[in-house]
């Protein structure tokens, strides 16, 4: 299942059973440059900056006189020929005769107009401010931190079990995602007065594979999968200067949501079929403690983090459980 269509649908609010949007957009050479050129624009620096001495600097920054070859369509991503407010599912190029040099092909998803843990990890501890926005932060900023040791503990346990050497390569590139995110939450939980906790880890003796799935299943696939959903939420909803914050997050969470769904199936593939059961079980489980818990944040936190209220919540794991979980 492709997660990033099925979170655009719930985002949206659209039932998940989407009909992609087709439709050809056509550039000529002079579009393709003016694209290039939007998107590679800095502008200089003022002069007189001051350096670290306290002198100035001998004056304006001169331009460039670099010349850029003409833009090629290939040069660009989807999202950036295709143009839409949308979720891009895929585009394609073709070559055209007549006045235009390429006609892009786009396929859209219309909107309808926590982290990974691990057993090496203990509990968090209380987070010391009382600004409820800073307290929420440094409690996410703990989170971040400890999915770097709880990835970085999987990736031993996956070597020693001699999983493919891909998916150690992907956990391992999702580790130094959480450490990126552990930064850039810690230092906006620092803005507002709050000191993150320092995650605590123990030691872990050699686990079965069964424990291992059964740990994925329930804090990967089912809680780091709403995590990410949630990260759409707050990428949308959240005050605008916390915004692109959550939405570089929420983009990396889904891949670690994918990575997780992989494992799941990795790891299944070694088990007999009770215990097979047993791990599905408890992803069951999970998703219904989940819908239970039900619990938000102080209401001044949660508008400026952008995170659910108590009915949008429940929707969006409704929609989950149903287009994902089932």
């Amino acid at each position: 299942m492709n997660l990033p269509l099925i979170f655009a649908s719930l985002m949206g609010g659209c039932c998940p059973s989407y009909e992609p949007d087709e439709y050809r957009l056509g550039y000529d050479q002079e579009a393709l440059d003016a694209l290039r050129d939007k998107l590679t624009y800095v502008p200089p620096a003022p002069s007189g900056l001051t350096g670290g001495t306290g002198t100035s600097t001998a004056g304006p920054v001169p331009p460039t006189t670099t010349t850029l070859a003409p833009a090629r369509p290939e040069d660009f991503s989807c999202e950036e020929l295709c143009d839409s407010g949308d979720y891009v599912s895929d585009c394609g190029y073709a070559d055209l005769e007549d006045d235009e040099v390429v006609a892009v092909d786009c396929v859209t998803v219309r909107e309808c107009v926590g982290g990974r843990r691990h057993a090496v990890v203990q509990p968090r501890p209380a987070v010391a401010t009382t600004d409820p926005i800073g307290a929420e932060l440094a409690r996410m900023a703990h989170d971040e931190w400890a999915s770097v040791h709880a990835f970085e503990a999987l990736a031993q346990e996956l070597r020693a079990s001699r999983a493919p050497s891909e998916l150690v390569h992907r956990v391992l590139e999702a580790a130094a995602d959480e450490v990126r995110h552990a930064h850039a939450v810690a230092a906006a939980a620092t803005l507002r007065g709050a000191i993150v906790p320092v995650p605590s880890l123990r030691p872990l003796p050699p686990r079965s594979r069964e424990a291992i799935a059964t740990e994925n299943a329930v804090e990967a696939v089912v809680f780091e999968t709403w995590a990410a959903l949630r990260a759409w939420h707050q990428g949308r909803h959240a005050h605008p200067s916390l915004r692109a914050l959550f939405a570089r997050i929420a983009h990396d969470e889904t891949r670690h949501a994918t990575l997780a769904a992989d494992l799941h199936g990795w790891l299944l593939e070694g088990l007999d079929r009770d215990a097979r059961d047993r791990v599905l079980a408890a992803r069951d489980e999970a998703v219904e403690r989940l819908l239970a818990a039900g619990v938000a944040p102080h209401d001044d936190a949660r508008r400026a983090l952008g995170l659910p209220d108590r009915a949008e919540r429940e929707r969006l794991l409704l929609g989950l459980r149903a287009t994902y979980w089932s």
